[in-house]
């Protein structure tokens, strides 16, 4: 038995659904998988004043965004 025009449509439709679907759990599964991976930290020399004041500048922006207020003391 073969399927008609409308019910063709249909089958397509369903199998690009399924498609995409499966693309989504590939690229979670991917996400996943580096999630569990261990994280490669290595000691270095840091400028410390430089990444606090980086962020600082990122709090005070988050703070904007929420309308609230932020004062960093040296």
């Amino acid at each position: 038995m073969r399927a008609d025009s409308k019910q063709s449509t249909l089958i397509h439709a369903i199998e690009r659904s399924v498609n995409y679907q499966l693309g989504l759990i590939d690229e979670l599964i991917g996400y996943a998988k580096a999630e569990l991976q261990p994280l490669d930290i290595a000691p270095t020399e840091t400028d410390l004043p430089a990444l606090l004041d980086d962020i600082a500048e990122y709090a005070v922006a988050l703070c904007a965004q929420l309308n609230n207020s932020s004062t960093i003391r040296h």
